[in-house]
């Protein structure tokens, strides 16, 4: 696919979405339709909005390649993983040579 066309399909898809998008809108007028009607007339009613899932709404933090990569760390530690450095020529810190 060219960029020519790669663009063209995103203008295509900014104008009518398709799959994910239209199926997360039918699930919030399900679960909107549900909610409205077992609400009672006392409170504040449900609004469509209330159901859309919100992906991409809000700022997105920039992160350089560092604090990227600490957080990753972290969090994989968090889940027990543990790291071993690796030297600028490939091999692991506690790689004593060929063949380990």
């Amino acid at each position: 696919m060219s960029v020519r066309e790669f663009i063209a399909w995103q203008g295509y898809f900014r104008v009518e979405p398709w799959e994910s998008e239209k199926a997360d809108l039918r699930a919030a007028v399900g679960a909107w339709t549900t909610a409205s009607a077992m609400s009672s007339s006392k409170g504040r009613k449900p609004k469509l909005d209330d159901f859309v899932p919100k992906w991409d709404r809000g700022e997105r933090r920039r992160r350089t390649p560092e604090q990227l990569r600490a957080e990753l760390e972290a969090r994989f530690r968090a889940a027990g993983v543990k790291f071993r450095e690796v030297k600028p020529d490939g091999r692991a810190e506690d790689d004593s040579g060929p063949g380990r």
